[in-house]
């Protein structure tokens, strides 16, 4: 907090933030559990719920965001490394058929054109928003986060001060960085970032899995089958802190980066 309270006033001065940062009218739950389309034409929005939380921010503050009826990437295949990334490797599983290569590369196809129509129509019609969301991150993502630590973690906001500080000239601000932390700092920090890394695959692979958010919301006709696979997925995750994996985890980091209850009992 007190790096912060250095770091934001000297940033707000510069004209690239005052630029992204005109009042804009926000809704911030626009996903598809709020957004009602007709049965007979789905491209015909009949209306929005959930405003209650609408507010007037800083352009820059929901910019990033991207609705979840656009996806970014196909769905995860391991809560491990960068298995959610590719297709698996594993010895053991049976090769991809052609059919299913044909099948992801379809699906991987249609993300893309929807991402990039969606990107298109940022631009064309709402030009503030699609400006900040174009914008250098690095340059915006401490105002963005410095009041979400209780969510996104210290670590989390500590690593965009830090990488602040490291392109502090180079993203054309005056004068240097009040922040410049030292070798020591630097080097627990890693540590702790390292586990933060793994909390975001974790946090990514269960929302994708569950089709949820990370509060948990879950449909009631799927609860039955959620509970089943939260306590399988689980009883993986715990596995490989007990089996010692690439991850680095303990048994005691394990627990505490899973994001949802569960029994602590020793066992999931």
């Amino acid at each position: 907090m007190k790096i912060n309270e250095k770091v934001i006033p000297e940033l707000i001065k510069s004209p690239l933030i005052q630029d992204l940062a005109i009042p804009t009218f926000h809704h911030a739950y626009l996903n598809k559990r709020n957004i009602f389309v007709s049965k007979d034409d789905p491209t015909f929005i009949t209306s929005v719920i959930d405003w209650q939380s609408t507010s007037i921010e800083p352009t820059f503050m929901y910019a990033k965001e991207t609705p979840d009826l656009i996806p970014i990437r196909p769905p995860p295949i391991s809560i491990l490394g960068d298995a959610a990334e590719a297709p698996s490797e594993d010895p053991d599983e049976p090769p991809e058929t052609l059919e299913e290569k044909k099948e992801r590369e379809r699906l991987e196809n249609d993300i893309w054109i929807s991402r990039q129509a969606f990107e298109v129509g940022m631009k064309a019609w709402v030009p503030r928003i699609y400006a900040a969301r174009v914008a250098d991150s690095t340059l915006l993502r401490p105002l963005r986060y410095c009041s979400s630590s209780w969510r996104d973690s210290a670590t989390a906001i500590r690593q965009e001060l830090i990488e602040f500080s490291q392109r502090w000239t180079e993203l054309g601000l005056p004068g240097a960085c009040p922040y410049q932390p030292s070798p020591e700092e630097l080097a627990n920090h890693a540590d702790l970032y390292e586990q933060f890394e793994v909390m975001q695959k974790l946090k990514y692979f269960l929302t994708e899995s569950f089709d949820s958010d990370m509060e948990g919301w879950i449909p009631p006709e799927a609860w039955d089958i959620s509970k089943e696979i939260h306590k399988n997925t689980l009883q993986t995750w715990m596995d490989e802190a007990r089996g010692g994996s690439d991850l680095k985890l303990t048994v005691e980091i394990a627990e505490k980066l899973w994001p949802w209850d569960h029994e602590k009992n020793g066992s999931p």
